[in-house]
């Protein structure tokens, strides 16, 4: 889809082109092609207790989520090998009661009765009370960084998403798609040297009866120079897609 900028957004599209050039792209992925790219992910689908119907389909060009099915980079990304790495992508929630969930430093194990992962740096949005966190996990004993209550949900809502680690500081917002004013952001440190450093991308396990699925879309995984310089900058075109996506449904309306 070619996206076309004009007015306030062709200047932050200007910024973004002259930014990029010192960000160094790691993996990228809008899973347009329905077919799941076996050279940049894997999947785990284990059927633990509380996990039913768990699947990872690239279907209606993005990923599918289903169950706590995990969607894992074939290729670990120590944040100690770069200035910074960032992820970004969009998620978003077509029922009502789900979570995001994406690790860094992961060993990409599901753990335990509900399949949460056992070791990594995690960035949580739990819908069904609106918490808005950043945890470590440590062969599965989670350890609460930080927890903001401040972000409000409807079913079919999409969110951008930013996600910064360097090791050390850790970074986490997300922005409505279409309303800027809705969004969360929370920062906290963590300094676990893990053995693995996965990435994962997860949602929420399935209740013994119904379904949860979590839709994915245009991933980014980059080091980026600064961690302050891009903070500002993602947290700008986080907003400028939010403020595009609310004038391109208005425009609908």
């Amino acid at each position: 889809m070619k996206i076309l900028f004009r007015g306030p957004l062709a200047l932050l599209a200007m910024a973004a082109a002259t930014a990029t050039v010192q960000a160094e792209i790691l993996l990228q992925d809008d899973f347009n092609d329905n077919v799941l790219d076996t050279a940049k992910w894997q999947t785990d689908v284990t059927a633990l207790s509380k996990r039913t119907g768990v699947k990872v389909e690239e279907v209606n060009q993005r990923i599918e989520l289903t169950g706590r099915g995990y969607l894992i980079t074939q290729q670990q990304f120590d944040p100690l090998d770069y200035d910074t790495l960032q992820i970004t992508g969009t998620w978003t929630f077509p029922g009502g009661d789900d979570m995001l969930q994406i690790l860094t430093r992961s060993d990409a194990v599901p753990t335990e009765q509900y399949g949460e992962t056992q070791t990594g740096v995690e960035f949580r949005y739990q819908c069904h009370d609106n918490s808005f966190a950043i945890n470590s996990r440590n062969v599965g004993v989670q350890n609460l960084l930080i927890d903001k209550s401040n972000l409000k949900f409807a079913a079919g809502d999409s969110f951008n998403f930013i996600i910064q680690d360097d090791g050390e500081n850790l970074y986490f917002k997300m922005v409505e798609v279409g309303d800027a004013t809705s969004w969360a952001m929370a920062t906290a440190t963590c300094t676990t040297d893990t053995t693995y450093d996965y990435i994962v991308f997860h949602n929420r396990e399935n209740p013994d009866a119904g379904t949860r699925r979590s839709n994915l879309d245009n991933v980014v995984i980059a080091s980026v120079p600064e961690p302050g310089t891009f903070v500002l900058f993602g947290a700008g075109l986080l907003a400028a897609l939010a403020w595009s996506g609310r004038r391109r449904r208005s425009s609908r309306s």
